[in-house]
């Protein structure tokens, strides 16, 4: 039988064994290593290996919407990247906007290698199309930057070679992103590129003209549900239909069905979207395009293009980069004259496109690609090539 000393121990030891226990899983739990979270969002490549091949060919942007495609590993996911052309043709990278992906470049990338015999690459922005979404950093230049440079090394040619230049593509945001880029690198790698085209390029809209909930979310004084809903209205609609063959050129790019299927599929598209929208250089960017001047000025890049020339087309119809509201700014920070040739020596050109709206790139590649070619001194047109009439008047010196 138990004595009163035993029975009075036990109770004694027994809270003592419990708060013990206690005290070491606390440790433990708060000194265990941290676990590793994922940096990124995957982008749609994870659910290839549930599709057939059928299932993919019929995807309004498959994989192998381009041909030379390769997966390229960052410190901040998976990215897709597409390089097709002759090795020996003029080089030429795209940046796209903030929406679409790259394959809204399908009729302009086709028409400069096939009439321009040009050696294209094209990418996926991080959170756009095939490429993951990273989530640890804000989606600034700064990212971009080192995304586009990752792009550039991952070719099996020399990109960054002063002796085999490149031109540069930047659409929408892409416009921004370009000077950003260009304006990171040191000046032995700024001289490996030649010649710079901005489609409706973004960097140059004043905030203080935007909606006001768009301008609540801009500056982070929104919640992120309303940040997603606001986020929406600037994307298209168009969900419901996915089976579009997009690789048919002998059809129009159906840009709704792309949209559709990235904002459906891809996880990371609308917090990528969100994030550029409050971190990328869209807005107020005067600053930066001056330091870009310089650099046109200075002669530091496109030397065997006669110190750099720069390219800037408009839409006069377009309602999201407004050419109304940008060019004047423009003009006065790149220095454009009466004839809308500015920066040193005129090395850089505006023109206005009178009947485009923003989408002109999706919708009038072939047309872009012209202008873009005989801006790079190509060969004259044949007959059959040449637009019509009324669509070639539409191009007037802005």
């Amino acid at each position: 039988m138990p004595s009163a000393f035993s029975n009075l121990r036990s109770s004694l030891l027994l809270p003592a064994a419990v708060i013990s226990a206690i005290g070491l899983s606390s440790y433990l739990l708060l000194n265990r290593p941290p676990s590793v979270l994922p940096n990124h969002i995957p982008s749609p490549r994870t659910k290839l290996l549930s599709l057939t091949e059928d299932e993919i060919a019929k995807l309004p942007y498959p994989p192998t919407f381009y041909p030379g495609g390769r997966w390229v590993k960052t410190p901040h996911g998976t990215i897709r990247v597409y390089e097709f052309g002759p090795e020996d043709g003029r080089k030429v990278l795209f940046v796209h906007g903030i929406s679409m992906p790259c394959s809204v470049y399908r009729d302009l990338a086709w028409r400069l290698v096939e009439e321009g015999g040009c050696r294209v690459m094209l990418f996926d922005l991080y959170g756009r199309g095939w490429s993951d979404s990273p989530v640890d950093r804000p989606h600034d230049s700064n990212l971009y930057n080192t995304q586009i440079h990752s792009v550039l090394l991952s070719s099996p040619l020399p990109w960054l070679s002063p002796r085999e230049p490149f031109s540069i593509v930047g659409y929408s945001l892409g416009g921004c992103l370009v000077p950003s880029f260009m304006l990171s690198l040191p000046e032995a790698q700024l001289a490996s590129i030649s010649t710079v085209v901005l489609l409706a390029p973004a960097g140059l809209l004043q905030a203080a003209k935007m909606p006001i909930f768009a301008k609540l979310a801009y500056n982070g004084w929104l919640p992120t549900a309303l940040q997603t809903i606001i986020a929406k209205r600037y994307m298209r609609k168009g969900m419901q239909e996915f089976s579009v063959d997009n690789t048919d050129r002998n059809k129009t790019l159906d840009l709704d069905s792309i949209a559709g299927w990235q904002a459906s599929t891809h996880k990371g598209y609308l917090p990528a979207w969100v994030s550029s929208f409050r971190y990328c250089p869209i807005f107020d960017s005067r600053e930066m395009f001056t330091e870009f001047r310089k650099l046109v000025d200075t002669g530091a890049f496109g030397a065997k293009e006669g110190n750099g020339r720069v390219f800037i087309l408009m839409g006069g119809k377009d309602t999201v980069v407004r050419f109304d509201e940008v060019a004047p700014i423009a003009k006065e920070i790149l220095h454009l004259k009466d004839e809308e040739e500015g920066g040193r020596e005129g090395h850089i050109k505006l023109k206005v496109w009178e009947d485009a709206e923003h989408e002109m790139v999706g919708r009038s590649g072939s047309e872009l690609a012209r202008e873009i070619l005989a801006f790079w001194g190509a060969k004259e047109r044949e007959q059959e090539q040449i637009p019509p009439a009324d669509m070639e008047q539409s191009w007037v010196q802005a």
